[in-house]
């Protein structure tokens, strides 16, 4: 995406932790003073900058990358959402689909947690904003927004966000992985057991496969079912 822009007029600067030949890669620190003395109009980056960088004056974020995380999100929306002189709004460009979220951003952005919130059931109007911000949203877009979620179902959004994080790690994604990394929620990956969501994404090796229907899947099962209410219960299992 770097090499596209600077060759169609817009200066663009890749910051990432490997080296590149194209010669369009740039150090952090240096990239994020160029950004500023306005010598590159673009960074691109996947991850680095979703944490730990201060570019106040920074105008717009262009989303090119799909996250069902709404922490990853709000930490990358949050790179442009801070004041600076002369700087009276942000630009958000998504070209990727997270219109899929955009029922829960009136309450991202009022600071409440968004997870709450599956539906436009409770009026936007009770959400309360930071001081000196506005935000309008158009209700018939919210809907088809809402509509368009609705035709990407829940077991492709769970399969996409499992592959998800395997090409993220480069290996298999471990239950606390899945849990930790997505907003999906976990329920359902193991509504039929881990072991079962697994086969549904053949994601099973030789050995596992063979756990299927025996005794060993039976035991998975209940452990997942387990509720902690006694206080061995948890050394026990770890344990086992």
């Amino acid at each position: 995406m770097a090499k596209y822009f600077s060759e169609h007029g817009v200066e663009a600067l890749a910051v990432h932790s490997g080296g590149s030949p194209s010669g369009y890669a740039g150090d952090r620190r240096e990239a994020v003073a160029a950004l500023e003395k306005g010598e590159v109009k673009v960074i691109f980056a996947v991850d680095i900058f979703n944490e730990g960088v201060d570019i106040p004056t920074l105008d717009t974020v262009m989303f090119l990358r799909l996250t069902e995380s709404l922490t990853v999100f709000l930490q990358q929306l949050g790179r442009g959402l801070r004041k600076a002189q002369d700087k009276t709004h942000l630009v958000v460009l998504d070209f990727i689909g997270n219109y899929k979220r955009a029922y829960r951003i009136p309450a991202l952005l009022s600071g409440e947690r968004p997870e709450k919130y599956e539906t436009l059931e409770r009026r936007l109007s009770e959400l309360e904003y930071p001081e000196g911000c506005q935000v309008h949203f158009d209700f018939q877009v919210l809907d088809l927004f809402q509509q368009m979620a609705a035709w990407d179902p829940l077991a492709k959004r769970m399969r996409d966000e499992f592959f998800r994080l395997w090409d993220e790690l480069g290996r298999r994604p471990t239950r606390i992985e899945m849990y930790t990394g997505t907003d999906l929620p976990f329920r359902e990956f193991l509504k039929e057991g881990w072991l079962r969501f697994l086969h549904s994404v053949d994601a099973l090796t030789e050995e596992e496969n063979g756990w299927l229907e025996t005794s060993a899947e039976a035991f998975l099962r209940e452990t997942e079912k387990i509720a902690f209410t006694k206080a061995y219960k948890l050394p026990t299992l770890r344990a086992l």
